[in-house]
Formats: structure tokens, C-alpha cells, sequence
């Protein structure tokens, strides 16, 4: 589970060559807790957040550090007028919907599981693997701090992984060891979606 964290952690670091333009505040390690976190949206209203973790698998919550449920029903009104990216499994099953009733004015999440790729495995080149995970997200990352509209970061999001996914495909047809990796991205791709906030106008 940390190493999970830590490589999503890895994806994220790309935002921040972009801190020169948008202000970014990042929340990791031990300081991913439910206390640090409810202090950084109190003090920051209607900044766009960016999620990059684990989601509990009853679809419920995303996750701290620790493990700790550190967004859930009790404290996500402090999302009220932001967007979400959460780049973590599951949530979208119940807690995207539950920020939309509590004035999110749009969330992109997923579903199901959300694959992430290994570091070393042997017969393939995993930086091209791991760029194929990392891209998709970061792209959807990147518009959000832009301010695009929910939906225009779920179809640049899906634009990306179907590029990314084509890319694996073919290097899978000539090498089966790419074949699970071609389709752990096209499970991320399907586990994709998003919840507009037709009220805010942000769908």
C-alpha cells in the first residue's frame, strides 16, 4: 500500500514545474491526515483537488497514510465548489456521489481497481509501461489546474489512455509480457468517469 502511494506520489511530483503558474500545496507522508487535510481545505476554499492515493474498497472514503479515512461524509462539505481528480480505486462508487450532494461542483474518480504498474519486472520496458499509467492522469491533473470543465478533463483523460493504450497494444501483439500491462491500462480506462454537478454548471 505505501509503495502504491509513493509511485503516485512519483506522478505527481511532474505538477509541480508548474508552480510558477497555479499554487500548489502538497500533502504527504505523515501530513496526509484527516487533521492537516480538513485545516489545508478549511484555510484554501474552492482550489481544485488532486487526489493521488488509495481509495477504500467499500467506495466510501479515500485514505491517509496511515490508512486513516482522512475524506468521507463527515468532512467532505469542506469540498464544496472545487473540483476533484482522485487518482485512487473505488471511489466513485459512493463518495463522488455523496460530494456532488454536498456542492463539489464536479468529480473525476474511479470505480473499480486502479492498476498501477510494478517498477522492475523483467522482458519489458517498464519506463515505457509506466509512462503509459502516469500520462493519462497527469493530463487530467494539469486541466484541472487550468479550470477546464469536468467533463473536457474526463474526454482529455480518456483521449490520452486510448493513445497510451494503442501504444501498449501494438508492442503487445509483437511481445505477449506487454499483454497484462495493455490491459491493467485498459481496465484504468474503463473504471474511468465522472460525476458533473449539473447546478454548477461544471459538466
Amino acid at each position: 500500500m505505501a509503495k502504491v502511494a509513493e509511485k503516485l506520489h512519483q506522478w505527481a511530483e511532474e505538477l509541480f514545474g508548474y508552480t510558477d503558474k497555479v499554487h500548489i500545496i502538497d500533502i504527504q507522508n505523515e501530513n496526509a491526515n484527516r487533521k492537516i487535510v480538513e485545516e489545508i481545505l478549511s484555510k484554501n476554499p474552492k482550489i481544485p483537488v488532486l487526489f493521488y492515493g488509495h481509495g477504500l474498497e467499500n467506495g466510501y472514503s479515500l485514505l491517509g497514510h496511515y490508512g486513516e479515512n482522512i475524506l468521507d461524509s463527515d468532512n467532505n462539505s469542506l469540498l464544496k465548489e472545487r473540483s476533484v481528480l482522485a487518482i485512487a480505486c473505488y471511489s466513485l462508487i459512493h463518495f463522488a456521489k455523496d460530494c456532488i450532494n454536498k456542492g463539489v461542483s464536479g468529480y473525476i474518480g474511479y470505480k473499480d481497481r486502479f492498476f498501477v504498474p510494478p517498477d522492475n519486472i523483467p522482458l519489458v520496458d517498464m519506463e515505457i509501461i509506466q509512462k503509459s499509467y502516469r500520462i493519462p492522469n497527469n493530463t487530467g491533473a494539469l486541466q484541472s489546474l487550468n479550470n477546464w470543465n469536468i467533463k473536457e478533463i474526463y474526454d482529455c483523460m480518456c483521449n490520452a489512455y486510448e493513445s497510451e493504450f494503442n501504444e501498449l497494444l501494438n508492442l503487445a501483439l509483437n511481445d505477449e509480457s506487454y499483454k497484462p500491462f495493455a490491459l491493467g491500462l485498459l481496465a484504468n480506462l474503463i473504471g474511468l468517469n465522472y460525476e458533473p454537478n449539473e447546478q454548477s454548471g461544471n459538466e
